[in-house]
């Protein structure tokens, strides 16, 4: 179920990123404790690195991005 959760937001970032290349791999983490969560995604801060642009600007857009997935909350 991860694995699969895990390949539709690649496929997803990578089409709404398309124009960038050399985007990381989408990875989840263990949540921090002051979140109430299961995993995080950490793509955001590792891509931030690759466009050269603000982390949380692209965290922002991968929130908008993924609302949309029943998976993600």
């Amino acid at each position: 179920m991860l694995n699969a959760l895990k390949n539709k937001i690649q496929n997803t970032l990578a089409a709404n990123f398309k124009d960038f290349s050399g985007l990381p791999e989408v990875m989840f983490t263990p949540a921090p404790n002051h979140v109430k969560a299961d995993i995080s995604l950490t793509w955001a801060l590792s891509a931030a690195k690759v466009m050269r642009k603000n982390p949380l600007e692209i965290a922002k857009k991968v929130c908008e991005i993924l609302d949309g997935f029943e998976e993600v909350s």
